[in-house]
């Protein structure tokens, strides 16, 4: 099996970009690991603050959108990453937006993330 159809198959494949990271930020896989290590002590402040968003109001949840769209793609998390794009967008459009349930998804990606990032870590 050749490594195109390796990532194909590999489901955090699709969810973290590490070698883009590595390559942006021009980091070796120690200085990935360090970048997890920050990430994941930042998750349980950003849970609450998406968490608190909806009750907040759109402006908060765009604030928490941009935030977390941007901290997702420093560790190379595109689809968590293009999800909170796509809904500050929205929010900044003006579109009809369920804000509670724009966060139970962004919780349920962040969550996603976190339990690759540490399988990576670990691994």
């Amino acid at each position: 099996m050749n490594d195109l159809s390796a990532a194909a198959l590999d489901p955090a494949a699709t969810v973290i970009d590490m070698q883009r990271v590595m390559e942006d930020l021009q980091i070796d896989e120690e200085g990935y690991f360090e970048l997890i290590a920050v990430f994941l002590g930042e998750v349980a402040s950003i849970r609450d603050s998406i968490a608190r968003a909806p009750e907040a109001g759109r402006e908060s949840f765009i604030r928490v959108c941009h935030e977390l769209g941007t901290t997702l793609g420093v560790v190379g998390a595109t689809r968590g990453q293009r999800l909170a794009q796509a809904l500050e967008g929205a929010l900044r459009a003006g579109e009809p937006v369920g804000l509670s349930m724009a966060a139970a998804t962004l919780l349920r990606e962040l969550d996603v993330v976190a339990h690759i990032l540490m399988a990576v870590r670990d691994h």
